[in-house]
């Protein structure tokens, strides 16, 4: 965090010499938070592309409508399925509160009902399309989750990034977080396993610009190594700034309101 004081009152050249680690000194809790506060009041829809190959094999292919809506140590994410036809019209809801645990909901249209999902599992499928629960919010640490700076400064596609691990209670699968310094966007992501082996990956491989001048993943790619997963997830028709129906972030309401005409 820069502290602009030390900049103005700093006049030997011994203190000067310091002066870089004091004004790049900043802890994992402070990124985080800098990277919930950057994002807040951000709003978006989009369709997502998602392939998912097991070996050199396609074994599924989803088109997804994604709305989402970021406030204040509160994430909300909604997805339709489009295609294919016999997923057509499965709606889930996911929200996240920093330090609270989270919740999911699934809509099923073929019975109108609205159901909880499995969220203490972080592997459990989205509707078959390859993401998982833990995709849809790696940023927020759960309770009882410690954050730590595991190194200053990376790289990803020439993107400079802080790299914070949060160490899951008990000490197992715990989770690696790239974190863009100028978006404080996660563009890299490791979920290790109970041996401590990397059990899931996501890497961003594309971005692109708005008219605004903020840059965003444009394709990410999900690997599962020990199942010789892969899984291409890329953005379409994205638009920012949008205003966001209550309805379809509401629990009790998403699975049947009329968002699209």
């Amino acid at each position: 965090m820069i502290r602009r004081p030390f900049t103005r009152a700093c006049a030997s050249a011994g203190v000067l010499l310091i002066l870089p680690a004091i004004v790049w000194a900043i802890t994992a809790p402070e990124i985080i938070d800098q990277a919930i506060k950057k994002h807040v009041g951000e709003t978006f829809r989009a369709v997502l592309k998602i392939e998912t190959f097991q070996g050199p094999k396609k074994v599924s292919a989803h088109e997804v409508w994604i709305v989402g809506q970021v406030e204040e140590d509160n994430s909300v994410i909604f997805l339709e399925i489009s295609e294919p036809e016999d997923a057509k019209g499965m709606r889930f809801l996911f929200r996240a509160k920093h330090k609270e645990k989270p919740e999911a909901y699934m809509f099923l249209p073929a019975t109108g009902q609205t159901v909880p999902v499995d969220v203490d599992d972080p592997s459990t499928d989205v509707a078959g399309t390859g993401l998982t629960v833990g995709d849809m919010q790696p940023l927020f640490p759960k309770p009882g989750e410690k954050e730590t700076l595991e190194k200053e400064e990376d790289e990803v596609l020439g993107k400079k990034c802080w790299v914070v691990k949060i160490s899951a209670s008990g000490g197992k699968e715990d989770r690696f977080l790239w974190i863009r310094k100028d978006e404080m966007d996660v563009v890299r992501f490791h979920q290790l396993g109970p041996d401590g082996k990397i059990a899931r990956e996501m890497k961003v491989i594309e971005f692109f610009d708005t008219e605004r001048g903020r840059s965003y993943p444009r394709q990410e790619e999900i690997s599962v190594p020990g199942k010789n997963i892969h899984i291409k997830v890329r953005q379409e028709h994205g638009v920012f700034g949008i205003v966001v129906p209550e309805e379809l972030m509401d629990p009790k309401t998403f699975g049947t309101y009329k968002w699209r005409m």
